[in-house]
């Protein structure tokens, strides 16, 4: 019964289903484990997972295989601590839990470890082994490793798939290399494929040979949408309508989806509107609708839209939600933002950790940093770095470095580097330089990120502010900073605010930014009054 209500989608009845459930199987375990991954609610599957463990279940391949193939760079941690209990477990031998192992690694594009497992593991190897490897491959852009994977997979006597094919086609931008992985498919009796003909019309297309691919593949409604997503020009995209419509597929939701984005794309919504009101409207297409208005800046226009959704008879899901949420935040709208609060409220979407940090950044643009903190403390999974933004957006600078200690006290969540320019621009406002410092060091000796000229430049605005002017040079002398980088400006207005009369060091700024070849910008005024 579980098995099937998580197959359906409904989570909801699914937890209702295993809560009556006297006893509890570990085959029950992993239903519900797998259901939540498959349906979206990651954050729920990790948390039967943690909770099988802590009960005392024994875990299976299948437990591990579920959870290592959703672990991603902002849980890596967590995905590191699965790798070893699979390891004390022995379950490292199994070919599913392997290729899930690598998947973990190339979702957080650590590719060191990931060709590390699949080199250690060898004598376990099996078709999707090597499809895993060429796939993450090509996906972080290691094409030549990925061809050479593709030769060990023939030499090792395994046949490859459809999937190895699109992999590898739908990357490829050698038109040499191209020709001879698709002769190698259609030898191996993939030429009817409709998903390699798709992808090599991708590749045939981004090399620039349109002969090849006018020759000897049947389009359907996936070679169009591949077409139009490749397309750049609105003439192509209009031609590509045109043969659409001739071959009798702008019926089909995939075409009809594509259109709409590519008209959006080109910034011609009357023409998208026009085709979303005549085509079949299913919850991808209404998706895609809201979210190209809102791209494209007409944000009242996606909510008139997500106002008619919820007149038909369809229910967005969560994302739909956090699009018309992050439309909300965009215009400042906390009347509509409170109502969709309380639609996710309602409707059982509250284990959805995207949802939850939508609403806490909603909140925090509209002014509303209290409701920012309630929704924090209410969520199941908490994402303390959306937090630390918002404290900082509101210039509570001590907060945000108060809510990273925490993050850091607590583990398993890794801030990107955006985050720590968040962080040192909050600790500017605030004037808290040995903050500011403690974290920049922090996020070279601890995290392993090298400085970008957005952390430099925050650091230099802090320093400058507090008139430690020598201290901000030294900054800059330290790192590599381009000539045309707005960090110069950045300590010159230091100085001028600082000045008091200091003219010598103003100018001493001048001959140093001169020397570095940076040049003001014609026409601008830079008096402060």
């Amino acid at each position: 019964m579980s098995s099937s209500c998580t197959k359906l989608g409904g989570i909801s009845y699914a937890l209702h289903v295993f809560d009556k459930m006297p006893k509890k199987e570990v085959a029950v375990w992993n239903v519900m484990v797998t259901g939540c991954m498959e349906n979206g609610y990651e954050d729920l599957g990790f948390g039967f997972f943690k909770q099988m463990h802590f009960l005392g279940f024994k875990l299976d391949n299948h437990s591990f295989a579920s959870v290592l193939s959703e672990c991603y760079s902002e849980n890596l941690g967590f995905g590191r601590q699965v790798k070893a209990l699979v390891v004390k477990t022995g379950f490292l031998f199994r070919a599913s839990v392997v290729n899930a192992a690598i998947t973990t690694y190339f979702n957080c594009e650590d590719v060191v470890n990931a060709c590390r497992v699949f080199e250690v593991e060898s004598f376990v190897y099996d078709p999707i082994t090597f499809n895993v490897m060429i796939d993450g491959l090509m996906n972080v852009g290691r094409v030549k490793q990925a061809l050479l994977m593709f030769g060990e997979m023939l030499q090792a006597c395994l046949s490859p798939s459809e999937l190895t094919f699109v992999s590898l086609l739908s990357s490829c931008s050698c038109g040499r290399v191209g020709d001879q992985v698709y002769a190698q498919a259609v030898k191996l009796g993939f030429e009817q494929s409709t998903s390699v003909g798709n992808a090599a019309i991708t590749m045939y297309y981004s090399c620039g040979d349109l002969n090849t691919v006018r020759s000897g593949i049947e389009p359907d409604e996936f070679t169009f949408g591949s077409l139009l997503s490749c397309s750049e020009l609105i003439e192509m995209g209009e031609m590509i309508h045109a043969l659409v419509f001739k071959n009798g597929l702008i019926s089909r939701d995939q075409v009809s989806n594509a259109l709409v984005s590519s008209y959006s794309k080109h910034e011609k919504m009357n023409q998208a509107y026009q085709l979303f009101q005549t085509s079949t409207k299913n919850l991808i297409s209404w998706n895609t609708f809201i979210s190209e208005f809102f791209l494209n800046g007409f944000p009242t226009q996606g909510l008139e839209q997500l106002a008619k959704l919820f007149m038909s008879n369809l229910r967005p899901n969560a994302y739909t939600l956090s699009i018309a949420i992050s439309i909300c935040a965009s215009i400042s709208s906390l009347r509509n933002g409170k109502q969709l609060h309380g639609y996710i409220l309602r409707h059982d979407f509250s284990p959805e950790t995207s949802l939850g940090n939508a609403l806490i950044s909603m909140y925090a643009k509209c002014g509303t940093l209290n409701w920012s903190l309630r929704v924090f403390d209410e969520m199941i999974e908490k994402d303390t770095i959306t937090l630390i933004s918002s404290f900082a957006q509101h210039g509570e600078g001590k907060e945000a470095v108060l809510c990273f200690k925490a993050m850091k006290s607590a583990g398993g969540v890794k801030p990107d580097q955006a985050t720590f320019t968040t962080l040192i621009s909050a600790c500017s406002h605030a004037g808290l330089v040995d903050d500011a410092t403690w974290i920049l060091n922090s996020m070279v000796n601890e995290y392993g990120f090298v400085p970008r000229e957005d952390h430099l430049s925050c650091m230099v605005d802090l320093l400058g502010r507090a008139g430690y002017l020598d201290e901000a040079e030294r900054v800059i002398n330290s790192e590599h900073i381009e000539p045309q980088s707005n960090i110069w400006w950045t300590i010159f207005s230091a100085c001028a605010a600082h000045t008091a009369g200091q003219w010598e060091d103003a100018a001493s700024m001048r001959e140093s930014m001169k020397n570095v070849g940076v040049t003001k910008q014609p026409g601008s005024s830079w008096i402060s009054i």
